[in-house]
């Protein structure tokens, strides 16, 4: 959608409209009833100045997330491909709607649009037929990119007709260079993926225990009970075996994989010190509670009026410490001031018949713990882990169930691993992995060439117009270069002292 320079009084009123309109559909005052609505509506959001305030918009109301969605399913034809569709991709790839909480909103957005695949099946078969113009065609390629960003399994599909060699050809080859650079990234995203952990002195990653992968991105954060009782140390390769010549091609890979495995061992090795003391195999002072004797109440899926993801009720034998003498209609307020006692969603340690089994986490349902005796709600995440069969399946024979709340401040370590599980390329990546002696360190965007040319050009200048700054500023020699450095690269160690 071209726009113009030249405001007219009729543009200026269409635009008021498409501004109400990307209002009113967002907040679920109207909604799409035809093609012409699903037009005007990528239009209105297309039309939008800040691509992040409104991509923000969109994600912070379900109406808006709703209508992106239907406005891709009226209409599949290649006119509509060619034009509004690709209009609507061409916005999204705007870099500030990327960079919005590392890329999640944008991830919504886009799983609003593939997930039924309805648009996404169209585009590949038009792409194919050779019916997308040219910007259609990189959008095409750009949504390609993206759906391989997203962590397994959601990126599977995606990732084996990335594969194709006549698709990537068709990219690599094409005479539009937007398209050869998404191809080039296509191929790069591949070649992470594809590398496994397999090539290191110190072994491969892989058959130690019922958690360990090949490829990290299919490890579960949290550890399992095979795990954890496993003698084998774990897979964590040296820094020289990244920096080998002779693996540049798979270094980025080898680094994520290296980075996810040391911070979760960094987790591990937490976690493991504090079920020692807890239990008394290591002298050290537990801050959580530890209650022995649970008996299995049933599963939890929260009340009829309010389903929850499932969980088990566990009912003490004993009333807790901080329960004891309180009468009864004084202990629902006692444990709502006691906000350490099984908070909201810690973490925990399941142990059966003396053997660690899984780490459920509490959902505090107050009245449950002010019953008499209390009953604690566990969840169990990942519905993948090894971990939750075993565990149901040993509940069944198990005489001793015992619950260790944990410390560990895992909450502070899942979303980082989690997040080097989503990532498959690197910011600055040429700067931080491929620098070498004769390498050239690239000028960050929108250097500011102002002050670099005063810096350069009178390095003993008052800086105190330039920095808006109250007192006078000048720099010596190192402190000169070192603040040119900075601005004039993407990347800059500056060392001291002095500061």
């Amino acid at each position: 959608m071209s726009t113009s320079h030249n405001s007219t009084p009729n543009d200026s009123l269409r635009k008021t409209r498409l501004n109400k309109l990307f209002h009113d559909v967002n907040h679920g005052e109207r909604s799409l009833k035809s093609t012409q609505d699903a037009n005007r509506y990528i239009e209105a959001l297309c039309c939008q100045p800040d691509p992040a305030t409104c991509i923000e918009a969109v994600v912070s109301t379900s109406a808006g997330l709703q209508a992106v969605q239907m406005s891709v399913r009226f209409d599949v034809s290649d006119a509509f491909l060619n034009g509004a569709a690709a209009d609507l991709l061409a916005y999204l790839q705007h870099p500030d709607i990327e960079s919005l909480l590392g890329g999640a909103l944008l991830r919504q957005v886009l799983e609003s649009i593939t997930k039924p695949p309805i648009l996404w099946n169209a585009y590949l078969q038009s792409y194919r037929s050779g019916n997308l113009l040219v910007m259609a065609q990189v959008s095409f390629a750009w949504l390609l990119l993206q759906l391989l960003y997203l962590p397994l399994p959601d990126c599977a599909p995606y990732h084996q007709l990335a594969q194709d060699p006549k698709l990537q050809d068709s990219f690599l080859k094409s005479g539009e260079l937007k398209l050869r650079t998404i191809g080039s990234k296509i191929k790069h995203v591949l070649s992470i993926i594809e590398t496994s952990s397999t090539d290191s002195p110190g072994g491969c990653a892989g058959g130690r225990h019922d958690n360990d992968f090949a490829d990290f991105r299919e490890v579960a954060i949290l550890p399992t009970a095979d795990e954890l009782a496993a003698k084998e140390p774990p897979f964590l390769r040296l820094a020289e075996a990244i920096e080998d010549p002779e693996v540049t091609e798979h270094r980025l890979a080898m680094h994520l994989d290296n980075q996810f495995r040391l911070y979760r061992e960094d987790m591990l090795g937490e976690l493991r010190e504090e079920i020692q003391i807890a239990l008394g195999q290591k002298k050290g002072r537990h801050r959580g509670i530890v209650i022995n004797g649970l008996v299995v109440l049933g599963i939890d899926c929260g009340t009829e009026a309010k389903r929850q993801s499932w969980g088990l009720r566990l009912q003490c034998k004993e009333d807790l410490p901080i329960l004891r003498n309180i009468k009864p209609k004084n202990r629902k307020s006692v444990i709502e001031s006691s906000h350490r006692l099984l908070k909201h969603q810690s973490l925990t340690c399941l142990i059966l018949d003396g053997e660690i089994t899984a780490f459920p986490s509490i959902h505090r349902d107050i009245d449950l713990l002010a019953a008499t005796p209390p009953v604690i709600s566990v969840r169990f995440s990942g519905a993948a882990n090894p971990s939750i069969a075993k565990t149901l399946l040993k509940l069944k024979k198990c005489q001793v169930i015992r619950l260790v709340q944990i410390d560990t401040a895992v909450f502070a370590y899942e979303p980082v691993l989690q997040g080097l599980q989503r990532m498959k390329t690197l910011p600055l990546v040429n700067e931080l992995l491929f620098w070498s002696p004769a390498s050239s360190v690239d000028l960050p965007p929108n250097a500011p060439s102002r002050a670099i040319h005063k810096l350069v050009h009178h390095p003993l200048a008052d800086l105190q117009d330039l920095l808006q700054s109250p007192k006078p500023v000048v720099l010596d020699k190192s402190q000169n270069e070192s603040l040119v450095a900075s601005l004039s690269q993407t990347v800059s160690l500056i060392q001291g002292p002095p500061g």
